[in-house]
């Protein structure tokens, strides 16, 4: 007879345990118990919308402040010689704040095009209360997940008062 280290056989019967339990939660579930129409919509989904303006105008003349606490306009990044994706977000709340940036950032690794050379990025943050030292983490985070160092001055992430901030949503 040979004799089991006390750490070893701790541990031995914690992996037994929590194999166990996890078998036997898998034989209690009951996929017909559970009730998804395909329509439910969750309730912090339930007012995110998108309202489509087409031919409708941007005022480039809006002010905001950039991610290196820069004053500029809104029009600084579309100079006419590159597409630019706009998107208003949230840089920080609990919940819906980066399912869109996630994606886009998702979506560029697969294409050949880089921000900064190709087209510009620019996320104008709807929470008048975000900061620009909070708008340059997200960039920076964005940045280091999309994994294109190069692309870094196409990305630019904006803060606004709120006035400004509706004037570009509505």
């Amino acid at each position: 007879m040979w004799l089991v280290p006390k750490k070893v056989h701790l541990l031995t019967s914690l992996a037994l345990l929590c194999g166990a339990l996890c078998s036997s939660s898998a034989f209690s579930y009951d996929p017909s118990e559970q009730v998804v129409t395909g329509h439910e919509v969750p309730p912090e989904f339930k007012d995110v919308g998108i309202k489509e303006k087409l031919g409708g105008k941007i005022d480039f003349s809006i002010p905001f402040v950039a991610d290196t606490g820069e004053s500029v306009h809104l029009g600084d990044y579309f100079s006419g010689t590159k597409p630019v994706l706009l998107s208003i977000v949230y840089f920080g709340c609990p919940s819906l704040c980066n399912y869109h940036l996630n994606g886009v950032t998702d979506a560029l690794k697969k294409v050949d095009l880089t921000p900064g050379k190709d087209f510009e990025i620019v996320a104008v943050s709807m929470n008048h209360r975000e900061t620009s030292e909070l708008a340059a983490k997200k960039k920076a985070n964005y940045v280091k997940e999309y994994g294109r160092p190069e692309s870094l001055n196409g990305w630019h992430f904006l803060t606004g008062t709120e006035e400004n901030i509706k004037k570009l949503a509505d």
